[in-house]
């Protein structure tokens, strides 16, 4: 299996966007990887998009629009977990009863909560942005946002064997040098913006540590969940970074 069939998989697993031919679970847990090259496509897409967007509305609608369409890119894939990380998060008991709570189809007072603060965040942080800075902001949050979910499946444990997941942190952890290689491409790309962007992908990992660090409190390790929580968490800090700096 090439490097054509591992990109394939993960736009596939990552995003909406059609990659033509076959694409399976298999491959993009070995392409894991390459998640910052999926968050650079969404993040070029999203970005030219809301800069152009900028030019003719306000800065609020621009915002607003931006974060609609990154999260259209992704198929709410991301957000979804997210909401399911707040309802578990708030289910008081055991490991098991938490995770459950995690992969009840409805939505808790818990998950509405964090998705609907994590949403008007991104607005807020993005509509403070002008210029170039929609464009390579958008760019590198979500290369730091691709990035923190493969950071998150090296260094953290797996809640149960059974899971997807699980897969996903065997294939990079048995892989060192494509985590490395994953990192640097991170860095590299996020050098647009000079020493900032490379701010932006380390607080992306910080928030892979303190989410997987929390993760292991409250379900016993990772899950798909905690792993796209993740992704919509240092995304949403890269972005505020950004503005700090600016």
């Amino acid at each position: 299996m090439g490097v054509t069939e591992h990109l394939r998989g993960t736009f596939s697993f990552l995003t909406i966007i059609p990659v033509g031919g076959k694409s399976t679970l298999d491959a993009a847990a070995r392409g894991t990887y390459m998640f910052p090259v999926v968050g650079a496509a969404i993040g070029i897409i999203s970005g030219t998009s809301a800069y152009l967007l900028s030019l003719f509305t306000t800065p609020l609608l621009t915002a607003v629009l931006a974060v609609a369409l990154i999260e259209l890119l992704t198929g709410l894939h991301h957000f979804d977990a997210l909401l399911d990380f707040g309802d578990g998060v708030m289910v008081k008991g055991d490991y098991r009863k938490k995770i459950n709570a995690m992969h009840d189809s409805h939505t808790g007072a818990g998950g509405f909560w964090l998705g609907i603060m994590v949403i008007i965040a991104k607005i807020a942080v993005i509509s403070q942005l002008h210029g170039m800075e929609i464009l390579l902001g958008i760019f590198i949050s979500e290369i730091s946002a691709k990035f923190s979910m493969v950071a998150s499946m090296f260094s953290g444990q797996a809640a149960y064997a059974e899971s997807t997941t699980s897969g996903f942190c065997s294939s990079i952890k048995n892989s060192p040098h494509l985590f490395v290689i994953s990192g640097a491409t991170s860095v590299l790309l996020s050098l647009a913006l000079s020493y900032t962007g490379a701010a932006m992908i380390a607080s992306g990992i910080v928030v892979a540590l303190l989410v997987n660090r929390f993760s292991r409190k409250q379900f016993g390790g990772i899950t798909g969940d905690t792993v796209g929580s993740t992704d919509e968490l240092a995304a949403l800090f890269s972005l505020f970074i950004l503005v700090v700096v600016l």
